[in-house]
């Protein structure tokens, strides 16, 4: 799925394209038009999101791997013996 139409408040019973346009008919006794071109707009912007999400994801994973390999634990000593 990559994108939802909301406006109806009951299933839609027809579809139509038309113009650059797309037509909906509903049970709900209505008709909605949404914009191809808008849509597109909207699809791509979500998926420009997603990518830089997970550039941030991994940008911060590799940062924490970074510090645990720089912070490394001192050895353990054991208690001293009297």
């Amino acid at each position: 799925m990559v994108d939802v139409l909301e406006g109806h408040k009951d299933g839609i019973n027809c579809l139509a394209f038309a113009a650059g346009m797309v037509y909906t008919g509903s049970y709900d006794h209505t008709i909605r038009s949404w914009d191809l071109n808008e849509m597109s707009s909207r699809i791509r912007e979500k998926k420009n999101m997603l990518r830089e999400d997970l550039i941030s994801q991994k940008c911060e994973l590799m940062s924490k791997m970074s510090d645990k390999k720089g912070k490394k634990s001192a050895p353990s000593r054991g208690k001293k013996k009297k």
